[in-house]
């Protein structure tokens, strides 16, 4: 059987919000649907599923590969490279690396290309929206390797919602 890792992004990989970064962004570029629905939610008229689904749409991230290809490339500057030190220290030869996030499949993908793992992040299956977060995420890593299937060797998340995630795992890191 083989053996997975499965690694957070947001605040733990990388130490920002990349996604809260994005949509900033586009609210400042004048993204207004984007910017009605970030007041929504502060004030916790939609949530965070909701939330993130509309941006996705709002956005239309999955359009521009320039566009993923750059948010990318500007995540992979800020490392952090504690947790890659960390990371690598569980990931003896034939581990599959999965980087697991709650922040948009496109660029998620990208960055754990980088580093010749696996990625998933928050997608449109067709009208379909998967919100890669909490108990989601969790039973998303158990679809896609079974733990009858593989091992389940190590995780690191910052997040308490992923804590039911990372009790899953042989060796685990939360993160403050």
């Amino acid at each position: 059987m083989k053996k997975i890792n499965v690694i957070d992004l947001d605040n733990t990989l990388i130490p920002f919000d990349s996604f809260r970064l994005y949509v900033i962004n586009k609210i400042q570029s004048g993204n207004v649907r984007l910017a009605i629905a970030a007041g929504l939610r502060k004030f916790r008229i939609i949530s965070a599923a909701d939330f993130n689904k509309k941006a996705h749409l709002y956005t239309q991230i999955l359009k521009s590969n320039e566009e993923i290809d750059k948010v990318a490339a500007y995540i992979l500057r800020f490392i952090n490279e504690e947790i890659l030190k960390i990371i690598q220290e569980n990931s003896e030869e034939g581990v599959i690396n999965i980087l697991c996030s709650a922040s948009p499949d496109a660029y998620v993908k990208k960055v754990a290309e980088h580093f010749k793992w696996l990625g998933y992040g928050s997608y449109f299956k067709g009208i379909d929206f998967y919100y890669m977060w909490g108990e989601n995420k969790l039973r998303f890593i158990k679809s896609m390797y079974p733990p009858n299937k593989f091992i389940y060797n190590f995780a690191i998340s910052d997040s308490e919602s992923d804590l039911n995630l990372l009790k899953q795992f042989k060796t685990f890191k939360l993160i403050k």
